[in-house]
């Protein structure tokens, strides 16, 4: 419904992209002047990472083929040009949560805000980055939380808290990506790592 500068969306859905459904709802504000939203709400299941990847001709910057199925859900509030987001992403093995604000503004990071990330297997999470890692045992699953800001040139973590496996880490991190794979730099206290 479209009503004075204001466009409600009850229910928005695509029906088939690259194999995924979709659906948003929410109020956008302000399209005579800098639009906002008001009660965003998205949810995309079935999503494959790697179909749609081709499908839309940019390459992802993980190992799509290896990342299996995609479910993400989430809500955006405010301004679009820094609009607050809470976003859950899901597949069979991973979950990463994003609470904070997304920006467009140059001075600014593209993100700033907190992460939760967990995977099953932190060897196969390695993997998806492109990282061989093969340990002498069995090494278990990964975690963190985080403060983290992103720009299209580097993700920096800090109050970095989290385990591999049984093993307590934390610190800053900073993952660069500028080059053609990324590159790790920070400052990590950990205990005992299988290798």
């Amino acid at each position: 419904t479209l009503f004075g500068g204001s466009l409600e969306m009850r229910r928005v859905g695509v029906g088939d992209l690259a194999g995924a459904t979709a659906s948003l709802s929410g109020t956008l504000t302000g399209l005579n002047q800098v639009p906002s939203v008001r009660n965003g709400r998205f949810e995309a299941r079935g999503i494959d990472v790697d179909r749609l990847s081709r499908l839309l001709e940019t390459p992802a910057p993980v190992s799509t083929r290896d990342l299996g199925v995609v479910e993400v859900s989430g809500s955006v509030e405010g301004s679009l040009l820094r609009p607050q987001v809470d976003l859950a992403a899901r597949t069979s093995e991973a979950a990463v949560d994003l609470k904070g604000r997304l920006s467009i503004l140059p001075l600014e990071p593209a993100f700033a805000g907190d992460i939760k990330v967990r995977h099953a297997d932190f060897p196969r999470l390695l993997r998806l980055f492109g990282v061989d890692y093969r340990p002498a045992g069995r090494l278990g699953g990964f975690g963190l939380s985080a403060a983290v800001k992103a720009d299209a040139e580097k993700v920096a973590l800090s109050q970095f808290d989290g385990n591999v496996g049984p093993t307590a880490v934390a610190g800053a991190l900073t993952v660069g990506l500028a080059g053609p794979r990324p590159r790790l730099a920070g400052e990590l206290k950990a205990g005992r790592i299988v290798v």
